[in-house]
């Protein structure tokens, strides 16, 4: 945050955040702020949403059932967060938490999972990863939690208005720098990276995808990935990119 206090903590706020507003903390973060982080009377926190920007609060009236925030000062405006969207089959191990909260600090807008022929995880635990996409931006000091969608079929990619879908495609077996080039002369400002389940894509969906006009086919090098480690180096890749 250039420029603007830092703190240490901070907590995402469902309410208008404005000067000298009293705002009594859900369970949630209560039990986080006190149980957790054994913060008092007094100690200084920052809070924030999309609409309000950060604010530097106070923690006041700390009980044994709840605790308020009194707003103090205003910090900083809300942070834009580019639109990419990141497709993922759900596996076992890691599980979906573990995406959702990598993706979230690497800057994923959307988060959809994709069933696949060898998805092994074929449904999702809505409000559990919603939760992990909120403690991972509170953490990772963005403004705007991605969205976590429904999961959805391969061949419902094509109904969804994405510029450039980037493929981490094990076939393609030219070198990492190639993906950078390819990532460079394609990126837009509405983009997706789409990562396959274990034992990656079949062939008929490999094709599927490649015959789709807006999807690009990466490489992530010579080493055969684990998918979370394929997700973690094309978000990485494609940060790493220029929007031309």
């Amino acid at each position: 945050m250039s420029g603007a206090k830092k703190f240490q903590n901070r907590i995402y706020l469902k309410e208008k955040i404005s000067k000298n507003l009293s705002i009594q903390l859900d369970d949630y973060h209560y039990r986080y702020l006190s149980k957790v982080l054994r913060m008092k009377d007094g100690d200084s926190i920052a809070v924030f949403n999309e609409a309000d920007g950060q604010w530097h609060a106070e923690i006041k009236n700390v009980d044994k059932r709840t605790a308020y925030l009194l707003i103090c000062e205003f910090l900083e405006h809300p942070r834009a967060t580019p639109k990419l969207t990141l497709f993922f089959a759900p596996v076992k191990n890691p599980n979906t938490s573990f995406y959702i909260q990598k993706a979230t600090e690497l800057g994923v807008s959307d988060i959809v999972p994709i069933i696949t022929k060898r998805t092994i995880v074929r449904s999702l635990n809505l409000e559990k990863s919603r939760l992990v996409a909120l403690e991972a931006t509170e953490q990772s000091e963005r403004f705007y939690t991605p969205k976590i969608h429904e999961a959805i079929t391969l061949k419902q990619i094509d109904q969804l208005s994405i510029n450039k879908i980037f493929f981490c495609d094990e076939a393609v077996t030219e070198i990492s720098n190639t993906s950078i080039q390819m990532i460079a002369g394609a990126k837009t400002s509405n983009d997706a990276i789409i990562i396959g389940p274990e034992g990656g894509f079949d062939n008929e969906e490999r094709a599927y995808l490649r015959s789709l006009p807006n999807v690009v086919p990466i490489s992530l090098g010579e080493n055969i990935l684990r998918a979370e480690t394929a997700m973690i180096a094309s978000l990485a890749i494609y940060n790493a990119v220029p929007k031309k």
